[in-house]
């Protein structure tokens, strides 16, 4: 069990690294990650998130080093965002890690990420324009934007 106090919460591992050495997924309404050194550590929220946003850590670079999801639920919430979650930055919308990086995302919102490449650069997900009309989109990030 990855939580053996806690078998109440309903949750499910979404994302792994290449060693099987880091998991994230979901617990009830929070995203946690897990190592077998630090057990399971519940992801914060991004800030101005509601305490009722879900968390759900869709995708994880191979190393483990980041994990990639989205806060908040498309059908309960107006602007559900696309994060990245590392221990040395902490949670951040990933659209202000791509346009602080220099990237153009042409008016869309970043909502959710669904996959990313071993090295973390390289991510597809959902987004929406002005119109809350819905995308999929991939994202290059330079190597030094993480």
């Amino acid at each position: 069990l990855l939580d053996p106090d806690e078998v109440g919460t309903p949750g499910e591992v979404s994302s792994i690294s290449a060693s099987g050495d880091v998991l994230a997924g979901v617990k009830g309404d929070d995203g946690f990650r897990w190592t077998a050194a630090d057990g399971l550590t519940l992801l914060p929220r991004l800030a101005g998130s509601e305490p009722s946003d879900r968390v759900f850590p869709n995708a994880m670079s191979g190393d483990g080093a980041f994990i990639f999801g989205g806060v908040g639920d498309s059908f309960l919430s107006l602007n559900p965002t696309a994060f990245v979650y590392s221990e040395a930055d902490g949670m951040r919308a990933l659209g202000d890690v791509a346009t602080a990086a220099g990237v153009d995302l042409g008016g869309e919102v970043l909502t959710s990420v669904l996959g990313v490449s071993a090295d973390g650069t390289v991510i597809i997900g959902t987004s929406h324009d002005a119109d809350f009309v819905n995308h999929t989109y991939v994202l290059r990030l330079p190597a030094t934007a993480l």
